[in-house]
């Protein structure tokens, strides 16, 4: 089911804005999504956009670590784990190694665009690579990055933010798998007119669609390249993520919070209806229990009254024969005492 409702919008990464489609088509369309995403389910090495190439020197945990020991550049951002009470400290960020394609679903997960920065290989110690550095660890640039792309946003779903860090070392297969699916290209140099070797900075749409035969990927969509020439300023970056968020503010980020709140619905709906099951069993339970108390109060309140009786008649015959009237009448030496009784209502 949770298939089927991811299908639901992914026809909201596919349309063309310059084709405009009819609402009937669309709802065809999206029934035929559904159907296929909930009785044809991906299955493992099938899909290969869907498999990932691991890189065991990108694995980390925060790769923003890595980039700020490797080019000696100070991590402003809170560390995960520290006391972050502080209202003048940014939120939390962590910036993503290891797997791309992990990176992605992920950002998809948490209705974020994914920001990728891939250092420059062939000037690795210039002050390009340490320059952006610089301004992706600086605390105004998380702090952009952690604010919800709307208000509605923060309100309704789990999104905690807008912008999303992945990296990966210069020339590792993630790097260069990474630089394929997002087609970045190096803008040529004036001087040779050929393409210059500078840090990747991009902004990717972590997009949904849907093959034919159902199975739902996560695919990068390339929204913005900055070409660090020169590399931003910590307040450069800021506006440009800013600018980002506000200009996809409508279609994108829209329709992952969208995706979130419905399938935020159905935990919802689910759970509701777990419970349901689960009061019901009890309330099953509760009225065998009732009845079996029941049962066995009337087992023995029978028991008793049989034993009363049994008692009665025990009674009855250890005591003599009462003489009768006539007997009591002709009866000698008072053998025989006639009480009479009379109560207080006379």
């Amino acid at each position: 089911v949770l298939r089927s409702i991811q299908a639901a919008f992914v026809y909201d990464d596919d349309e063309d804005d310059d084709e405009p489609i009819s609402i009937s088509t669309k709802i065809v369309n999206t029934l035929g999504r559904m159907w296929k995403a909930a009785f044809y389910p991906e299955t493992s090495g099938k899909s290969s956009s869907s498999s990932t190439t691991t890189n065991d020197d990108d694995d980390t945990n925060d790769f923003g670590q890595y980039l700020s020991q490797r080019y000696n550049v100070p991590d402003e951002r809170v560390v995960v784990g520290e006391d972050s009470s502080s209202s003048s400290l940014p939120l939390p960020s962590l910036f993503l190694g290891g797997s791309f394609q992990e990176a992605l679903i992920q950002a998809r997960s948490q209705a974020r665009l994914l920001v990728l920065f891939i250092p420059d290989k062939n000037n690795d110690d210039d002050g390009n690579n340490r320059a952006a550095v610089r301004s992706l660890l600086s605390s105004q640039v998380v702090r952009v990055a952690n604010k919800p792309s709307s208000r509605k946003s923060s309100q309704d779903t789990s999104s905690t933010g807008s912008f999303l860090f992945w990296g990966a070392k210069a020339g590792s297969n993630e790097a260069i798998q990474a630089l394929k699916r997002t087609k970045v290209k190096q803008p040529p140099n004036k001087k040779s007119k050929k393409s210059s070797s500078r840090p990747n900075l991009v902004v990717v749409y972590p997009s949904q669609v849907m093959s034919s035969s159902g199975i739902v990927k996560t695919t990068p969509k390339l929204l913005a390249q900055h070409h660090c020439s020169p590399p931003p300023t910590v307040e450069g970056l800021a506006l440009w993520l800013r600018a980002l968020r506000k200009r996809h503010s409508r279609r994108e980020y829209r329709t992952m919070v969208k995706q979130l709140q419905e399938i935020k619905y159905y935990q919802e709906r689910q759970q509701g209806y777990r419970s349901s099951v689960q009061d019901d069993v009890n309330r099953k339970k509760e009225e065998l229990r009732l009845e079996q108390l029941q049962k066995k109060e009337a087992e023995q309140q029978k028991e008793h009254e049989h034993a009363m009786a049994q008692r009665r008649l025990t009674l009855q015959e250890s005591l003599p024969e009462e003489p009768s009237k006539e007997a009591a009448a002709n009866a000698e030496n008072d053998a025989v005492t006639t009480i009479a009784l009379r109560l207080a209502d006379g």
